[in-house]
Parts: structure tokens; C-alpha cells; sequence
């Protein structure tokens, strides 16, 4: 609820939106979009039908992930002249993260997100973080590569101003990039900086990864670069979430298909 400076909290009536999820590609049923009930009916099918027309932009699973060209962006740690390698040393981990480390690393590598490596000058290890459902996420430790980095001052959107950006469009489209830090390579000679160990083998990133210093500003650089001609007119970014903004059901279909 956004609420202007003339009108008092008692003066708004809230009203509880239904949301309404529907499945746009026949192979992936699990996997959802959500459409808002403010939308007609006619408006929903339209929508679901732009949708099914581009669904070759959506990643449905990791290897569908084509990543973005080097011309475009590529990720340089730019370490600073001097800096010795650090060789973390092994640090042991429970079964049951084990067996998540073991399907974590073994979806990346399917996905050319990361490769094993037999010789290195750098070595990081891993850290498993609990998530919400219990699952875990596979955090790599690198606070000794970050150290030997400088920071880059690409500056990123002041958020609060994004959000004001928001007000007076009721039409609003929210996307999200899938395994957005993914998305970018890391630069050749980069990528043995990146180095982790675990009891499976030794295992380098060749596309950025997420802890990373300066990750978020080159994520930032790249979709300012993209969307040059979008940003402050129909869509707000910011990282790697994106909002379409329209003021009419028809101005959305046509903003979505152009940012698309």
C-alpha cells in the first residue's frame, strides 16, 4: 500500500487483490506465473498468450540458461599487483551437506556454470547456508579474493527513488532474472581465482558467482547498458528484478512485448 502525503491512513479502503497462478508451458506445469485479479478475463488470456508466443526467453531449468555474450559484460576481478594466492585449507562438512554439495556442484557443471580443475594457485572453501525450506544453499568462501580487489564504483539506483518511480502506474509486470549472477562470465583469466574445494574434487566458476566483490556492480552496468532506452519510461531495474510500468491493460501488453 503507497499512500501520498494529502491522504491519511483512514482515508484508504484496502482491498485484498486475488492472484491467480497459471502455468504457460505445457512441459513445466510446477512452474507458474502469477496474473492479478484486477485484470479481465479477456485481458488474462491476452497476456497468457504474449506469454506461450516468447517462452524461449524464460529458463525453465539451469542448462536453458544461454548466458550473456563477453562483448557485452564478462566479469574482471582486477586483483591488485602484489597479491599472493591464499590456499584455504579443507575445512570438513556434515553428510547431509555433503550430499547437497554433491547435487549443487553436479547441476552447475551440467549447466557450464562451473568445471572441476586439477591445478590451482587459489582455494576457497564452502560454507552451507540453511534456507527457509530447509534445503540448502551452497555459499563459497571468498573473503581472500575479495581482500586483493578493488572496490568498483559503479553506482547502483537509489532504491527508495525506484520505488517513487513506481507511483501512479496501476499496471505493474515484476520479473525476475533466473540465477541472475549466473548470466555472466567470468574473464579467462579470472576464472582459477575462483577455485573451491570439496570431497567430490576441485572446482572453479567459469560464470560469475554470487559473493563475489563487485558482482552486483557489474550486474548493474550490464542491464543499464541493455535497457538504456526503457529505464525511467516503462520498466525500473534494479540488479537483477525488474518492474514494467504501464497506466492502461493495453500500454502493459505492448511494454511487456517491448521489453521482451
Amino acid at each position: 500500500m503507497v499512500i501520498g502525503p494529502e491522504a491519511q491512513p483512514s482515508d484508504v479502503i484496502q482491498t485484498a487483490e486475488e492472484r491467480i497462478k497459471v502455468a504457460i508451458h505445457p512441459e513445466y506445469p510446477e512452474q507458474t506465473i502469477t496474473i492479478g485479479s484486477t485484470i479481465i478475463e479477456e485481458g488474462r488470456m491476452a497476456l497468457c498468450e504474449l506469454l506461450r508466443r516468447n517462452l524461449d526467453i524464460f529458463a525453465w531449468k539451469p542448462e536453458d540458461m544461454i548466458g550473456v555474450p563477453r562483448y557485452l559484460a564478462e566479469h574482471c576481478l582486477n586483483v591488485r599487483e602484489g597479491c599472493l594466492p591464499v590456499r584455504q585449507k579443507k575445512r570438513s562438512q556434515a553428510p547431509e551437506r555433503n550430499k547437497a554439495i554433491q547435487e549443487e556442484v553436479g547441476k552447475l557443471v551440467d549447466a557450464c556454470i562451473m568445471k572441476e580443475v586439477h591445478y590451482h594457485r587459489c582455494l576457497s572453501n564452502l560454507v552451507m547456508v540453511k534456507k527457509h525450506d530447509n534445503s540448502w544453499r551452497m555459499c563459497v568462501d571468498f573473503k581472500d579474493p575479495n581482500k586483493a580487489c578493488p572496490k568498483d564504483r559503479y553506482p547502483l539506483p537509489k532504491i527508495d527513488w525506484k520505488v517513487q518511480s513506481l507511483c501512479g502506474y496501476p499496471f505493474k509486470c515484476f520479473l525476475d532474472a533466473y540465477k541472475g549472477y549466473h548470466q555472466i562470465k567470468m574473464a579467462k583469466d579470472d576464472e582459477d581465482k575462483t577455485t573451491f574445494i570439496t570431497s567430490q574434487g576441485i572446482f572453479c566458476y567459469s560464470k560469475r558467482r554470487f559473493g563475489l566483490k563487485n558482482a552486483r556492480a557489474t550486474y548493474q552496468r550490464l542491464v543499464d547498458k541493455a535497457f538504456q532506452k526503457q529505464i525511467g519510461r516503462n520498466l525500473e531495474v534494479y540488479v537483477d528484478d525488474l518492474v514494467i510500468k504501464s497506466r492502461t491493460e493495453q500500454d502493459i501488453m505492448r511494454d511487456i512485448e517491448e521489453i521482451f
